[in-house]
């Protein structure tokens, strides 16, 4: 023990940060093989079983966001224009949280994350700064402040991407049943049949909305809850059609654009794809190269050998 201790005293302090750095890959490694070979429990397995018999007496990494975030909730006053735009985020998001709540959690993360700075500089003080260590983990409490205040918009952002490729057949849809009905409901019903997981969600929320309350509030509910654009042309010809207004044409004319966009989006995906093939081709080529080399090579020492 004297001699491992002595030996990390000479060492120089970037010397351990890439110890300690190999030693961090080599066991993320070595578990990822393991993994592979053995069937272990999930996270909620191994959570479950970690929590079993332990009562009420430990607290989570979100109980003590939760706890953290109640307390700071009081003292946060947000702009009315800010809290208004923020609310129609979380409820677009489908989150629970109020405005004020959700952006506690924020802070509360943020600040937890940067309060673990204290016990790493308390420990590593003898062989890196301390100032070093704690402006480091507050970099990340504020990437971690940024990162949960913006989970409302990337839940919106993944909800769009899937939803943005069926936008296409939902006008086709529209086009063809507007010619025999009107009724929205019977039209949305029907396109649920054939729409993905995530857009047949937001059809039923919308249906739902329909059936208890006014169509045009819950169609403007469908437009926030997405945010896109295509399907906002889609609901203002919805909204038209609402009114009495013959929209046929109109929506000819949107399906033939969102096609066309369709169809640009799936160029731009097979343009990406033979690039992928050709590295894939030329490391396939670098390897038969390699193989072709390694056997002429070996033929002509053992000719070389055989005249010596």
């Amino acid at each position: 023990m004297e001699k491992i201790t002595e030996a990390l005293s000479d060492m120089l302090p970037l010397q351990i940060i890439h110890i300690i750095i190999v030693c961090i890959l080599l066991t993320v490694g070595i578990y990822n093989i393991v993994t592979e070979f053995l069937i272990l429990p999930d996270d909620k397995a191994r959570k479950a079983i970690l929590n079993y018999g332990k009562g009420s007496n430990t607290l989570s990494s979100e109980e003590m966001v939760t706890l953290m975030s109640a307390q700071i909730e009081r003292f946060i006053s947000l702009d009315d224009n800010y809290k208004k735009i923020l609310q129609k985020k979380i409820k677009a998001a489908e989150i629970t949280y109020s405005a004020e709540s959700y952006v506690s959690r924020a802070i509360s993360s943020g600040i937890i994350i940067a309060l673990f700075g204290i016990p790493f500089a308390l420990i590593f003080s003898s062989f890196i700064n301390w100032t070093i260590i704690l402006a480091f983990f507050l970099i990340l409490g504020i990437f971690s402040y940024y990162k949960v205040l913006g989970e409302a918009d990337e839940i919106i952002r993944k909800k769009t991407e899937q939803i943005e490729p069926e936008l296409a057949l939902f006008a086709s849809t529209i086009q063809k049943q507007l010619s025999s009905t009107t009724d929205l409901i019977k039209i949305f019903e029907s396109y649920r049949k054939v729409c993905g997981e995530t857009f047949r969600h937001e059809i039923d929320v919308t249906i739902a909305d329909m059936k208890t309350g006014s169509y045009e509030p819950a169609l403007l509910n469908l437009d926030n809850r997405v945010r896109s654009e295509a399907l906002s042309q889609i609901i203002r010809g919805l909204i038209s059609v609402l009114k009495g207004d013959d929209q046929q044409m109109y929506f000819d004319m949107l399906v033939h654009d969102l096609s066309n966009s369709e169809r640009e989006r799936l160029s731009r995906i097979a343009l990406k794809r033979p690039s992928k093939l050709n590295s894939s081709s030329a490391m396939i080529l670098v390897c038969f190269v390699i193989i072709l080399v390694y056997i002429i090579g070996y033929q002509i020492v053992i000719e070389l050998t055989s005249l010596l």
